[in-house]
């Protein structure tokens, strides 16, 4: 009853209807609900036994006349598409009956009220037939069931369907052409052998609409529900049979691909959710851009029950290429505030967002792994200019510092979050993880979250790129495109990152000077005053004037003279001054000298004043990098000088210290080319307490077998340090080295480093800090111990 309601408030019938319903069901209950035949009772005689079958056999008889005449006055005063609709859905409460009698009786009535109505329709072509593709759907699922009259009269049903749509075909308006196919088109005949799901679809999608294909499909969908398995798959047959016949020429994509996700939400067997997927992977291939403007729709907020629909889509490298590109042009597609207040957009509901939302999903889907590295150049640009977009809108979040880093905890992200962790995620899952750590460390991922500091982000991450030759090729060929578009939000993401990949060396191969000029000269018409600005920074650069580098080189001399000064202020402003002209010369390389500034830098690591260590760790890090290609031997032994120090400042008591030492820590260990680099990064970004501080400590140790004698000499200047932080770090680690390695300082140590150690132990016996004290006597005898065992 609760079905018939609903039919009746979608097709809207008109009242005398509900007169009829109630004939119905008086006449079509009993037909419908009585027993096959009367069960033989041993209590009962032969002859009341016999008396009774023949009462039922006949009231039953006359029951099933009533009904038919019943059935023929409904047509004779209602011969419309209408009323062939509205009694085949009252029917289809006994015809999905699991009583196999039940079933039939209700397919026999309706096929022979389905004859009346076809032979009245046949009369008048002009009338629609509502909902065919609904009918088709379900006769056509019934030609395999296990009842022999079942698949009978479904395939009369069929028959009858199909020689109206023939006649309706063939009738006046229509084609030569039409005529003549459907003279040659004839629906199968009956036979022991069943249908194929082909030959169904072949025979009625020549005269199937859009929406009557869409009908049909929604008809399958809802059989694939149903627990019985031979009906699933009859019902996942015909899916693939229609889409793959008829799936190019259909229009209503839209509608089917939301079809296929309410389906897929809803059903939990595993071969239905499989053959939906299949469906989907397959009408993508013919419809990428709708299947995924479709599925777009699920991405405000990103639904999880996608995911699967994403991957299908990608299971086929062609098809994710094709997918990542439609959302890139899709992230692309950004209507202005104005167009907003025209159009009263939600700015939470653009397509651009969805396109946004969706990419970080896939960003982490093993399918699309490699889709997501070839493109990785037009995405990054992509991102970097929605942030850009996101600042126009107004929906950023200013502080970054209060979000946790676990993604996890965060529900829904924000559009400004998940750009950002989209760009990170895009770094991090192509295997980037040097420019990673490098902006992380240098604190540039916050630089992103407001719009006064988004400029010294894109610089930031652009430099990192740039040191660690992270796609520059890729980005070039972006940055010339993305300067020619006419959305000018591009053209500042572009120049950024334009100037600082001329400081790469491959910039200058790629590139010739004439098409360096005609990019920076393009970038200086630009209307915005920003641009314009940075275009005249990369006129300047040593790829356009390479005799610039040596007055440039000239000015270091005294720079590191001045950092000897008194004054705090003199030595960190030359300080600064040295890491800018270091970060100019990265093309050309600062010469011979930048062994000498390494060295005396190490000096001010222990200095008291804080900004003095601050910027003498972070120029100690460009200078590694800006003298390692050219003095790779004597910088790699300036970093070994400087993994104890930096080590141990990693607690300085300083924080802004702690955070450059991490990034030049780091700086140091891939010059180095230290293994489990990736690993360490997380325990320096991520790690806390002793956990971490083991973690790196045993990274330390691993990559520098053989040298653990050295450390630890190094490592006893620290005990006296006046950070209380670093002296315990100094005290664990000299204690570890000595307990763990303790084979390796035997065989290492020479005679000279037992006598300092030993002398440097006699003194903290006698030291007033008792925990120095009891440290000194707990590792006294594993000193003697080594001086025994030493050859």
């Amino acid at each position: 009853m609760d079905y018939f309601l609903l039919s009746l408030t979608v097709w809207q019938f008109p009242a005398y209807f509900f007169a009829w319903r109630e004939l119905l069901t008086l006449y079509l209950s009993p037909v419908s609900w009585s027993p096959p035949c009367l069960s033989p009772s041993p209590a009962k005689g032969l002859y009341i036994q016999g008396r009774l079958q023949t009462v039922h056999e006949t009231l039953f008889t006359r029951t099933v006349q009533a009904l038919d005449q019943l059935l023929q006055s409904f047509i004779a005063e209602n011969s419309s598409s209408g009323s062939l609709q509205f009694l085949l859905q009252y029917l289809e409460t006994w015809l999905q009956s699991d009583r196999a009698h039940e079933h039939q009786r209700a397919m026999r009535s309706s096929i022979l009220f389905l004859k009346d109505t076809v032979e009245r329709l046949s009369l008048n072509p002009s009338l629609p037939v509502l909902r065919m593709g609904h009918l088709v759907g379900f006769l056509g699922l019934l030609l395999r069931d296990p009842v022999k009259d079942i698949q009978r009269y479904a395939h009369q049903g069929l028959v009858l369907l199909h020689q109206l749509l023939q006649q309706k075909a063939s009738g006046k308006g229509s084609s030569a052409r039409c005529q003549a196919r459907c003279k040659n088109c004839q629906f199968p005949a009956f036979s022991d052998q069943n249908i194929s799901n082909f030959q169904l679809i072949k025979a009625f999608g020549m005269y199937f609409s859009d929406s009557e294909f869409s009908e049909l499909i929604s008809t399958v969908l809802e059989a694939l529900r149903i627990p019985n398995l031979s009906r699933r798959e009859v019902a996942s047959e015909m899916l693939l049979v229609v889409l793959e016949m008829y799936g190019p020429r259909m229009q209503q994509v839209g509608t089917i691909v939301r079809n296929l996700y309410t389906e897929i939400s809803s059903v939990s067997y595993i071969d239905v959710q499989r053959d939906i997927l299949l469906a989907l992977s397959l009408l993508g291939k013919q419809h990428p851009r709708k299947v995924v403007r479709a599925l777009l729709t699920f991405s405000l907020p990103f639904q999880s029950q996608a995911i699967n629909m994403w991957k299908a889509l990608g299971a086929e490298e062609k098809m994710a290429h094709r997918v990542i590109r439609i959302l890139s042009l899709e992230l692309r597609d950004r209507p202005s505030c104005k167009d907003l207040e025209k159009t009263q957009q939600e700015k939470t509901q653009l397509g651009t967002l969805a396109a946004l939302n969706t990419i970080y999903e896939l960003l982490y889907i093993r399918e699309f792994r490699s889709t997501i590295c070839s493109t990785f150049p037009g995405l990054l640009l992509g991102l970097l200019t929605e942030f850009r977009y996101l600042f126009e809108l107004g929906i950023v979040e200013g502080n970054t510092s209060c979000i946790s880093e676990e993604i996890s905890e965060v529900k829904f992200l924000s559009p400004w979050r998940t750009c950002l962790e989209a760009l990170k995620g895009l770094i991090w899952t192509t295997d980037y993880w040097e420019v990673f750590s490098f902006v992380k460390l240098q604190q540039g991922w916050d630089l992103f979250g407001k719009v006064e500091t988004y400029s010294q982000g894109v610089t930031v991450l652009a430099r990192a790129m740039s040191q660690y030759n992270c796609e520059i090729e890729g980005v070039l060929d972006q940055a010339a495109e993305g300067l020619r578009s006419s959305e000018e939000r591009n053209h500042l993401v572009v120049i950024l990152i334009f100037t600082e990949f001329l400081q790469n060396k491959a910039t200058v191969e790629k590139l010739s000077r004439r098409a360096i000029l005609s990019f920076l000269n393009a970038a200086g018409r630009d209307a915005d005053p920003l641009v314009r600005g940075i275009s005249l920074q990369g006129l300047s650069s040593l790829a356009l004037q390479p005799e610039k580098g040596h007055l440039l080189r000239a000015q270091l001399v005294p720079l590191l003279a001045h950092i000897h000064e008194d004054s705090e202020q003199a030595v960190v402003g030359a300080m600064s001054v040295m890491a800018e002209i270091l970060s100019r010369l990265e093309l050309q390389g600062a010469g011979s000298i930048i062994i000498k500034v390494a060295h005396q830098l190490q000096r001010f690591f222990e200095d008291e004043r804080d900004q003095v260590r601050r910027a003498a760790i972070l120029l100690f890090g460009n200078a590694i990098y800006n003298g390692g290609q050219k003095f790779r031997k004597a910088m790699k032994n300036q970093a070994f000088r400087s993994l104890i120090p930096l080590l141990f400042h990693l607690v300085d008591q300083n924080l802004e210290v702690v955070m450059i030492t991490k990034s030049t820590f780091m700086r140091c260990t891939i010059f180095l080319k230290w293994e489990f680099g990736k690993e360490l990064f997380n325990q320096l970004a991520w790690g806390h307490g002793p956990s971490a501080q083991r973690a790196v400590f045993l990274y330390l140790m691993e990559n520098n077998s053989g040298n653990h004698h050295l450390f630890l000499l190094q490592a006893i200047s620290y005990l006296k340090s006046s950070q209380k932080n670093m002296k315990n770090a100094a005290i664990k680690f000299i204690g570890g080295i000595i307990q763990e390695y303790f084979s390796e300082l035997c065989f290492y140590l020479t005679k000279e480093d037992l006598i300092i150690l030993k002398r440097c132990f006699e003194e903290l016996k006698q030291d007033g800090d008792a925990h120095l004290r009891r440290f000194a006597l707990t590792y006294w005898e594993g000193l003697q111990e080594i001086a025994r065992l030493m050859p």
